[in-house]
């Protein structure tokens, strides 16, 4: 059975542009493309922080520095508002001492900050709960 992972964040990234008369997308800077794993095309999960809105969408190459939500989603997302958006990966037979997460941190004008890698580091334990690979209870 395939399980769906967010493998990449981008953690409060800054919209830049709104563009409502464009075919749809969001467009990102090629860096924080490249560190998240997203390919051209590739459908991500954006998230608002300003009003809790979730969309759906492709990735597109943009300028440095810019995050721009093209055509529907700007009637939601505005220039100034702090996003996260999510790459996610449909998985079959994970390990959870192998499974990671990379959190890509920008600043207030979407440049990388640092990089953090997250793993999940869980065991299953006989009922089927999780609890932290020290063995310690959850």
């Amino acid at each position: 059975m395939a399980r769906i992972f967010v493998t990449a964040k981008l953690h409060r990234g800054r919209v830049t542009g709104a563009l409502l008369d464009y075919e749809g997308s969001i467009s990102l800077p090629p860096a924080i493309m490249s560190a998240m794993g997203v390919l051209p095309f590739e459908f991500v999960h954006v998230n608002s922080l300003s009003n809790g809105f979730h969309w759906e969408t492709y990735a597109l190459p943009g300028e440095e520095g810019e995050i721009t939500l093209n055509g529907p989603p700007a009637r939601h997302f505005r220039p100034g508002d702090l996003v996260v958006i999510n790459r996610l990966e449909h998985l079959d037979k994970v390990d959870p001492a192998t499974l990671c997460q990379t959190v890509v941190h920008v600043n207030a004008a979407n440049t990388i900050t640092h990089i953090e890698t997250k793993r999940a580091a869980v065991l299953a334990d006989p009922r089927g709960l999780f609890r932290p690979a020290t063995g310690e209870p959850a």
